[in-house]
């Protein structure tokens, strides 16, 4: 139902879609270096077939910064800040900020067409957006030097030792 919180969503037949997207990722990054580790990753985010989608979205990017070695706080924010539920999208991102304090919101760069920075500043915070400066890197399973760009996470993982992910990760500008 459209009226259903992702928090309440479970996922549909998660352990038969998990033993295929293995038996894929295993074949296409058969030469992967890096696949034993990745694929463990991909089975603990996927581990658990009666969790939320919410619940795996946020499985999946703790465990990668786990993964890469990067210790992160994260707030779930239907569980720290429930007064903010009923509230609209940009409402709800202004009192997150007020509530800790922040004047500054950074969002993924999609979202620069989901907002208008005006309505935020109006309100005393400024909104940046992350734009990825994706560095090349050579893909396992490509026999010629061509760099594809934006793959997935799980493509960087197959390719790139922890260190290097980290690299990308610091590799952005803030618009």
């Amino acid at each position: 139902s459209q009226n259903r919180l992702i928090k309440d969503i479970r996922v549909n037949e998660l352990e038969k879609f998990t033993d295929d997207f293995l038996k894929k990722l295993s074949s296409s990054y058969k030469d992967s270096v890096f696949k034993s580790a990745v694929l463990d990753y991909v089975r603990q985010v996927l581990g658990d077939p009666r969790q939320s989608i919410s619940q795996l979205a946020i499985n999946s990017v703790k465990l990668f910064f786990k993964y890469v070695g990067v210790e992160k706080k994260f707030l779930v924010s239907s569980q720290k800040f429930p007064q903010t539920k009923d509230l609209g999208r940009l409402e709800r991102l202004i009192s997150i900020n007020n509530i800790l304090g922040s004047r500054n919101y950074i969002n993924a760069i999609n979202g620069i067409t989901l907002y208008n920075s005006a309505d935020f500043l109006s309100r005393g915070i400024d909104i940046k957006y992350v734009k990825p400066i994706l560095l090349s890197y050579q893909h396992c399973n490509r026999r010629n030097n061509t760099f594809y760009s934006s793959l997935s996470i799980i493509d960087m993982m197959m390719n790139l030792p922890e260190d290097e992910i980290r690299k990308q990760l610091d590799s952005y500008e803030l618009i």
